[in-house]
């Protein structure tokens, strides 16, 4: 999971977004699929948690 603060909200979308493509990449890259992709606002804090599991995987997005 990783936290992102910024005084700008569309440079704070657009770190998280960036962010959650390279995680995307790099399990695509390995042939892993991932349990949980989700961008989280908290106040002024977007939050990404990404989840890679050895079995049960869902693929899980949500924004």
């Amino acid at each position: 999971m990783g936290k992102m603060v910024s005084r700008d909200p569309v440079i704070l979308k657009e770190q998280a977004i960036r962010y959650a493509c390279i995680l995307l990449d790099i399990a695509d890259g390995k042939k892993l699929d991932f349990d949980e992709l989700i961008l989280e606002k908290r106040g002024t804090t977007i939050w990404v948690h990404f989840a890679v599991r050895p079995k049960g995987n869902r693929r899980y997005v949500d924004f």
